[in-house]
């Protein structure tokens, strides 16, 4: 049976930032496995100074370590990230998870826990059938509408502290800790739909797309924007911002051209591009939620808009020409008055995290270029490579990883490193073995996890970037993530009877240092993880091999 990635990387490159994006994706890095044997299971107890409860053989053969707050058959949530992960936010955190709510397994119940009193050593049981034992588990609702297409039009995920969800009505809901119960976010007529509901990654900010019955012209396609907030004193919380253009004819070729994001800093803000007219330029507008007056038009010809971390500047790709390649342009945030070119001929670029208005720029004949400060029309461009072919991700230190070859079949390539000011260079993997989507720094950025392809598996390594220093993390590996920047998450013995396997962490000393002790074994039977932090870092995971060990578990690790 042939291996493919299964799950996809935290973070990337400005996601919900940009006009060809969305919301956030999944988190983790996984690899799908197949033809391996069942785990086998491990005996004792992980103990690398973790608290939470000792692991113990069950009646399916595995270890299961930590806390369980549900037992039986469940998963983690469809379509993104199952945890509140807000940057700053200092309450506790709540996860969410999905159980059957009936024997006939034919409707399904969407519960939240509150992680943060699970690791703080709170024994908190969420209830089977619909029922829930401890304000610390919700239960938001008990026939949950599930979503598997691409593009995920009725999704189940976090993004920031708040999760949206649909019920089995198809109406969309909106839940954020300290409510008892979801709000309800818009409704809709007979034949119409709302899709694509988001919530800014920071703050109450929340967007839909209200899709209408009929269309005045097949082949230009029309909706509403609704946008508003979680806190709104009245339900449903939404109201309609603008018309929008979905897409038309003319964006063949290229990508739609209707787009949304929350950009940063405060107020609350919601931007989004859409034609101006079937035939016009991509508009780039900007909206404060809950202040319908406040809706401004920002600049026409955008594509691909960002905002700096500081929310001091705007960048954008504009006269791309249907191309997806264009100039890049920056402009103040949030007036956008009097652009400014930056760079011509730029296919991607992103904006160094840590460096606010550094940007790194890929251009069309595969130059890899770093602006220190695009305002400053004497700044010279820094050269980091040439001949490269995408960019992968940014550290929270300021480097970038890139691709020099790329083969689209598979997706995968060789992987290089370059901190953004020029002065480290690393050369991590030559060959074009890595699967891209297996690529992510540590939180500290002092590193960076990867997958090396190996027959019909998959390497994982771990590269200190201080010396470009490569180590081995484990062999036939089906997913590698970080949980903090202590500890490498890896799962191996993959069952694709089960389509599960075990988790195993590897330590992380001090300076990046990959421990070369004995991998401690988590659980075996996990079908799916998240993590969340950062105090204490917490993985939540569930087990289902059809044994007495199936469920939902909260396993957290002492620093």
């Amino acid at each position: 049976m042939p291996r493919a990635l299964l799950l996809l990387v935290v973070g990337g490159l400005g996601a919900g930032c940009g006009s060809s994006g969305g919301y956030a994706g999944p988190g983790g890095i996984g690899i799908d496995g197949g033809g391996g044997a069942a785990a086998a299971g491990s005996d004792g107890a992980a103990g690398d100074g973790a608290d939470g409860a000792d692991g113990a053989a069950g009646a399916n053969g595995g270890l299961v370590t930590g806390s369980r707050v549900f037992s039986g058959i469940a998963t983690l949530l469809f379509n993104g990230p199952s945890c509140t992960h807000e940057e700053g936010a200092t309450g506790d955190r709540w996860c969410g998870f999905v159980t059957f709510t009936d024997a006939m397994m034919s409707a399904r119940s969407l519960y939240v826990v509150n992680v943060s009193r699970v690791a703080a050593g709170a024994e908190i049981t969420c209830g089977p059938g619909g029922g829930t034992a401890n304000a610390d588990c919700l239960l938001l609702t008990a026939d949950l509408h599930g979503d598997t297409g691409a593009p995920v039009y009725h999704g189940t995920f976090f993004q920031g502290d708040t999760l949206v969800y649909y019920d089995y009505l198809w109406a969309p809901h909106v839940w954020r800790p300290g409510m008892t119960k979801g709000r309800l976010l818009a409704t809709y007529a007979t034949g119409e739909d709302v899709v694509l509901c988001t919530p800014s990654p920071k703050g109450t900010a929340v967007l839909c797309v209200r899709l209408p019955a009929t269309l005045p012209d097949p082949n230009v396609g029309m909706a509403e924007l609704l946008i508003g907030k979680v806190d709104g004193p009245t339900e449903p919380l939404l109201s309609v911002a603008d018309n929008v253009i979905l897409s038309t004819p003319a964006d063949a070729g290229f990508h739609p051209t209707f787009g949304f994001g929350f950009p940063p800093g405060p107020g609350d803000n919601v931007a989004w591009t859409t034609r101006d007219g079937a035939s016009g330029p991509e508009t780039l507008k900007l909206q404060r939620a809950g202040d319908a007056a406040s809706k401004v038009t920002i600049a026409s010809d955008v594509h691909h808009w960002r905002v700096s971390p500081d929310a001091s500047r705007w960048f954008w790709l504009s006269a791309t020409l249907g191309t997806g390649v264009g100039t890049l342009q920056t402009a103040p945030f949030p007036s956008g008055a009097n652009p400014t070119d930056v760079r011509i001929d730029v296919s991607e670029y992103d904006v160094v995290p840590t460096y606010n208005k550094t940007v790194v720029a890929l251009t069309q004949d595969g130059e890899l270029v770093s602006i220190a400060d695009p305002t400053t029309p004497t700044t010279r461009e820094l050269v980091l490579d040439t001949q490269v072919k995408s960019l992968l991700d940014f550290s929270a230190g300021g480097h970038v990883a890139y691709a020099k070859t790329r083969l689209g079949i598979n997706n995968s390539g060789d992987l290089y490193v370059k901190a953004a000011d020029g002065s480290a260079t690393c050369v991590v993997e030559p060959t074009v073995q890595v699967p891209l989507r297996s690529v992510s720094f540590v939180p500290n950025a002092g590193a960076i996890l990867w997958a090396r392809s190996k027959g019909d598996g998959f390497e994982a390594h771990y590269t200190r970037l201080r010396d470009c220093d490569t180590k081995p993390v484990a062999t036939d590996i089906t997913l590698i993530a970080s949980v903090g920047h202590e500890r490498v998450l890896y799962m191996d013995q993959f069952d694709g009877a089960t389509v599960s396997g075990t988790l195993r962490v590897r330590t992380v000393g001090n300076g990046n240092t990959l421990s070369a002790e004995t991998p401690i074994p988590i659980a075996d039977h996990v079908d799916s993880y998240t993590i969340t932090g950062p105090t204490p870092d917490t993985l939540l995971y569930t087990v289902n091999a059809g044994g007495k060990n199936d469920g939902v578990y909260i396993r957290w690790f002492a620093d």
